[in-house]
């Protein structure tokens, strides 16, 4: 009789631990499959994020590209019509010099009239040719000077594409590196250091939401005055001072404004709550995720 009894309690807490087992087995395997989703979409949303800014660098390049041939197509206009000018200005020289051979000197009534007109005449055009000359030359000095400002913008630009482009293949090799060692081995370490790579990325990149923070005592009831303190795994790791806090505190509906971070890169974050003192009211290794899809997040005060 108390075999059979230590057999049928052996029995229930071998079935027990079997449940127990295959429950945290079931649970593991659901949070596995939801950070799955979340990562995959983070990675699609900055795939789709970096293509756009690299057709809007593309973009730059072509426009300073185009401002820059448009400078040089003015430049080549205002030189054709600046020679055409010092060819005038070389006749109407050559055209002063033979007027003035033709002035008989010895008095003014040795000098022919009409001789002298010719010879003012062409003085006059001689100026006008000089001054047009002089026009074209400073039209075209100040063409040259925006061909090379032009030049410039765009070689520059080149030079940023090239550089972010050689910065974006580093972080994609890194995050390569760092989902692979997630996905061969889920473990915590090796989640937020996928993530924290992905929460620097979205704010390289400028991937960014708005989110409100509630709090709320053990029993879930709302509270209010709280402040709010955030920081990515790597802020954690690199110990980055000061920690990240909201400008405001936790409200109670209806009371408004609520508190709100506004222009958060999207990612993973450790969010706790904090009162007088820097008194820490809530579980300082919450860690969650702002997805811009989950517009609040409530960290509950129990400590």
């Amino acid at each position: 009789m108390v075999k059979t009894m230590t057999q049928v309690v052996l029995s229930t807490f071998l079935l027990a631990f079997l449940c127990a087992h295959v429950s945290a087995q079931t649970q593991a395997a659901q949070a596995n499959a939801q950070n799955q989703a979340a990562v995959d979409q983070s990675i699609k949303e900055i795939q789709i994020t970096v293509a756009r800014i690299r057709e809007e660098e593309a973009a730059r390049v072509r426009l300073l590209a185009e401002t820059e041939k448009q400078a040089m197509d003015e430049l080549s206009k205002i030189t054709v019509v600046k020679q055409k000018a010092e060819v005038d200005l070389g006749k109407a020289r050559a055209d002063v010099a033979i007027a003035r051979s033709h002035i008989k000197h010895g008095g003014a009534q040795s000098i022919d009239p009409d001789d002298f007109d010719v010879y003012e005449r062409s003085v006059g055009m001689k100026a006008a040719a000089e001054l047009e000359v002089s026009r074209y030359t400073t039209q075209a000095a100040n063409a040259q000077a925006k061909l090379e400002i032009s030049r410039r913008a765009r070689e520059l630009a080149e030079q940023e594409m090239s550089q972010m482009e050689i910065t974006r293949a580093q972080q994609q090799n890194r995050l390569d590196s760092l989902y692979r060692a997630w996905r061969d081995s889920k473990t915590d370490e090796n989640f937020k250091a996928l993530t924290g790579n992905l929460t620097v990325m979205a704010e390289t990149y400028a991937i960014i939401t708005d989110v409100e923070v509630v709090s709320e005592d053990a029993n879930k009831n709302q509270t209010d005055g709280a402040r709010i303190n955030y920081e990515s795994w790597l802020d954690r790791q690199h110990n980055l001072q000061p920690i990240k806090a909201t400008p405001c505190t936790t409200v109670k509906p209806p009371a408004t404004p609520t508190c709100i971070i506004v222009n958060m890169p999207k990612g993973w974050y450790y969010i706790w709550a904090v009162r007088e003192n820097g008194r820490i009211t809530s579980d300082k290794n919450f860690f969650t995720h702002v997805d811009g899809m989950t517009p609040q997040i409530t960290v509950r005060e129990d400590h």
